[in-house]
């Protein structure tokens, strides 16, 4: 038992090292994205909860979403290598941001329900923790999903036109018709075969 809450520590350090290094200011206005921020999805109707400390293998359940803390904005932008999931005050102001890369996973949990996540997120103290956020519509939790799948398509998409530059292309089929030379003529090879009597 000793080991894993040790190892719940370690992740908490890695989690607040990786939110630290953005500079949040969670008291700036964010109606208007941030400079190179590309506004991918925009949901005004999002709850977020918090959440008890997890005690199953099996994650958060629907169950634990009772203590609401937030009701309002949710915008997700991206810059860079990294999404930007804000949920926004009434005034435009950083409540908690989490800030994800490709690999979302360590930072996005499923539930038992379609409707229900939790996200780890930093808050205005610099503490990162899960959250519950629940979605009011079947397809505004979809919409979700798929906005975070798209991100990682394309990063995995860009990085792989990255690790291709420069190579030459090469065909994964031969139409040089054994061609050898450009002026070269192709071999009629049915001169090989005789027909009729020998």
């Amino acid at each position: 038992m000793e080991s894993k809450l040790n190892n719940n520590d370690n992740n908490n350090n890695d989690d607040t090292k990786h939110f630290k290094q953005f500079n949040i200011d969670y008291s700036k206005n964010m109606e208007q994205e941030e400079e190179l921020e590309i506004l991918k999805l925009r949901d005004p109707n999002v709850h977020v909860f918090s959440l008890p400390p997890m005690t199953s293998s099996k994650g958060y359940l629907a169950t634990d979403f009772t203590n609401l803390v937030f009701k309002g904005l949710m915008k997700m932008t991206v810059k860079g290598k990294y999404m930007f999931i804000y949920f926004l005050n009434e005034n435009n102001t950083i409540f908690i941001v989490s800030i994800v890369d490709a690999n979302y996973e360590r930072f996005i949990l499923n539930t038992d329900s379609s409707r229900y996540f939790a996200i780890k997120a930093m808050n205005e103290q610099g503490i990162p923790n899960f959250y519950g956020v629940a979605f009011k519509q079947r397809n505004a939790a979809f919409d979700f999903k798929k906005t975070l799948m798209d991100f990682k398509e394309q990063y995995n998409f860009e990085q792989k036109l990255k690790e291709n530059a420069g190579k030459e292309y090469k065909p994964k089929y031969d139409f040089s018709l054994g061609l050898k030379k450009p002026d070269e003529k192709p071999k009629n090879n049915l001169n090989k075969f005789k027909f009729g009597p020998k």
